[in-house]
Protein backbone atom coordinates (compact mmCIF):
# COMPACT_ATOMS: atom_id res chain seq x y z
CA UNK A 1 0.00 0.00 0.00
CA UNK A 2 2.95 2.32 0.15
CA UNK A 3 6.22 2.36 -1.19
CA UNK A 4 9.50 1.71 0.52
CA UNK A 5 11.87 4.44 0.90
CA UNK A 6 13.67 5.06 4.33
CA UNK A 7 10.24 4.41 6.02
CA UNK A 8 11.42 0.86 7.64
CA UNK A 9 14.34 2.61 8.97
CA UNK A 10 12.14 4.86 10.91
CA UNK A 11 10.57 1.37 12.18
CA UNK A 12 7.49 1.55 9.99
CA UNK A 13 6.42 -1.63 8.62
CA UNK A 14 5.35 -1.27 4.50
CA UNK A 15 3.47 -3.69 2.73
CA UNK A 16 3.37 -2.52 -0.70
CA UNK A 17 1.14 -4.13 -3.53
CA UNK A 18 1.99 -3.79 -7.00
CA UNK A 19 0.84 -5.18 -10.13
CA UNK A 20 3.92 -6.56 -11.10
CA UNK A 21 7.38 -5.55 -9.32
CA UNK A 22 10.88 -5.19 -12.15
CA UNK A 23 13.18 -5.88 -9.48
CA UNK A 24 13.50 -6.79 -5.88
CA UNK A 25 12.38 -3.92 -2.91
CA UNK A 26 14.20 -5.02 -0.31
CA UNK A 27 12.37 -1.95 2.29
CA UNK A 28 8.76 -3.81 2.33
CA UNK A 29 6.55 -6.93 1.84
CA UNK A 30 5.74 -7.21 -1.76
CA UNK A 31 3.32 -8.89 -2.95
CA UNK A 32 2.21 -9.20 -6.85
CA UNK A 33 -1.19 -8.84 -7.97
CA UNK A 34 -0.31 -9.48 -11.61
CA UNK A 35 2.13 -12.11 -10.91
CA UNK A 36 1.92 -16.12 -10.69
CA UNK A 37 5.23 -17.04 -9.00
CA UNK A 38 7.96 -15.28 -11.47
CA UNK A 39 5.62 -15.10 -14.31
CA UNK A 40 4.49 -11.69 -15.07
CA UNK A 41 0.96 -10.85 -16.58
CA UNK A 42 1.56 -8.37 -19.31
CA UNK A 43 -1.19 -5.50 -19.53
CA UNK A 44 -2.53 -6.29 -23.16
CA UNK A 45 -3.51 -9.50 -21.97
CA UNK A 46 -6.43 -8.15 -20.58
CA UNK A 47 -6.03 -4.38 -22.17
CA UNK A 48 -4.72 -1.42 -19.72
CA UNK A 49 -7.64 -0.16 -18.14
CA UNK A 50 -9.32 -3.66 -17.59
CA UNK A 51 -5.73 -4.95 -16.13
CA UNK A 52 -5.14 -2.05 -14.00
CA UNK A 53 -8.82 -2.72 -12.40
CA UNK A 54 -8.18 -6.27 -12.04
CA UNK A 55 -5.05 -5.12 -10.00
CA UNK A 56 -7.19 -2.53 -8.07
CA UNK A 57 -10.01 -4.91 -7.02
CA UNK A 58 -7.31 -7.52 -5.87
CA UNK A 59 -6.04 -4.22 -3.17
CA UNK A 60 -9.09 -3.38 -2.01
CA UNK A 61 -9.89 -7.17 -1.10
CA UNK A 62 -7.11 -7.74 0.67
CA UNK A 63 -6.55 -4.19 2.17
CA UNK A 64 -10.04 -5.67 3.94
CA UNK A 65 -8.51 -9.01 5.63
CA UNK A 66 -5.29 -6.58 6.51
CA UNK A 67 -7.14 -3.56 7.33
CA UNK A 68 -6.26 -3.87 11.01
CA UNK A 69 -2.02 -3.93 10.32
CA UNK A 70 -2.66 -0.79 8.35
CA UNK A 71 -2.10 3.20 9.42
CA UNK A 72 -2.39 4.29 5.95
CA UNK A 73 -2.88 3.65 2.48
CA UNK A 74 -0.77 5.21 -0.55
CA UNK A 75 -2.20 5.15 -3.81
CA UNK A 76 -1.42 5.96 -7.10
CA UNK A 77 -3.89 7.76 -9.79
CA UNK A 78 -5.82 5.39 -12.28
CA UNK A 79 -5.56 2.05 -10.62
CA UNK A 80 -6.83 2.86 -7.07
CA UNK A 81 -10.39 4.14 -6.94
CA UNK A 82 -12.11 1.19 -5.05
CA UNK A 83 -8.97 0.72 -3.06
CA UNK A 84 -9.58 4.26 -1.99
CA UNK A 85 -13.44 3.88 -1.41
CA UNK A 86 -12.76 0.35 1.05
CA UNK A 87 -9.97 2.32 2.87
CA UNK A 88 -12.58 5.33 3.64
CA UNK A 89 -15.14 2.74 4.56
CA UNK A 90 -12.57 1.26 6.81
CA UNK A 91 -11.71 4.62 8.57
CA UNK A 92 -7.70 4.01 6.82
CA UNK A 93 -6.46 7.56 5.59
CA UNK A 94 -5.59 7.53 2.70
CA UNK A 95 -2.80 9.54 -0.02
CA UNK A 96 -3.26 9.71 -3.20
CA UNK A 97 0.32 10.43 -5.16
CA UNK A 98 -0.13 12.38 -8.30
CA UNK A 99 3.51 12.24 -10.30
CA UNK A 100 3.02 14.49 -12.85
CA UNK A 101 0.51 17.20 -14.13
CA UNK A 102 -3.44 17.11 -13.46
CA UNK A 103 -4.77 14.84 -16.55
CA UNK A 104 -7.10 17.65 -17.54
CA UNK A 105 -4.35 20.05 -17.54
CA UNK A 106 -2.19 17.51 -19.35
CA UNK A 107 -4.57 16.24 -22.21
CA UNK A 108 -5.65 20.33 -22.59
CA UNK A 109 -1.82 21.32 -22.87
CA UNK A 110 -0.34 18.39 -25.05
CA UNK A 111 -3.79 18.85 -27.76
CA UNK A 112 -2.94 22.57 -28.15
CA UNK A 113 0.64 21.91 -28.59
CA UNK A 114 -0.23 19.13 -31.06
CA UNK A 115 -2.65 21.42 -33.10
CA UNK A 116 0.18 24.44 -33.05
CA UNK A 117 2.61 22.38 -34.59
CA UNK A 118 0.19 20.27 -36.78
CA UNK A 119 1.35 16.86 -35.08
CA UNK A 120 -1.78 14.67 -34.56
CA UNK A 121 -0.99 12.60 -32.05
CA UNK A 122 -1.21 8.65 -32.65
CA UNK A 123 -4.11 6.65 -31.95
CA UNK A 124 -4.10 5.47 -28.43
CA UNK A 125 -1.70 7.93 -27.10
CA UNK A 126 -1.76 8.08 -23.34
CA UNK A 127 -1.70 11.97 -24.30
CA UNK A 128 -4.59 11.62 -25.84
CA UNK A 129 -7.98 12.72 -24.77
CA UNK A 130 -9.70 9.40 -23.00
CA UNK A 131 -12.52 10.70 -20.76
CA UNK A 132 -12.97 7.12 -18.92
CA UNK A 133 -9.31 7.91 -17.56
CA UNK A 134 -10.09 10.94 -16.77
CA UNK A 135 -13.46 10.58 -15.32
CA UNK A 136 -11.42 8.06 -12.75
CA UNK A 137 -8.71 9.61 -11.32
CA UNK A 138 -11.28 12.69 -10.82
CA UNK A 139 -12.98 10.20 -8.40
CA UNK A 140 -10.04 9.36 -7.47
Amino acid sequence: MASGGGTNSRGAEVCLYSARVARPVSAASVHTTLALGRVRVPFWVFGRTRTIRIHDWLVSRQLVSISHKIDIVHAWPIGALRTLRVAERLGIPTVLERPKAHTRFAYNVVEEEAARIGVPLPKGSEHSYDGEVLSREEAE
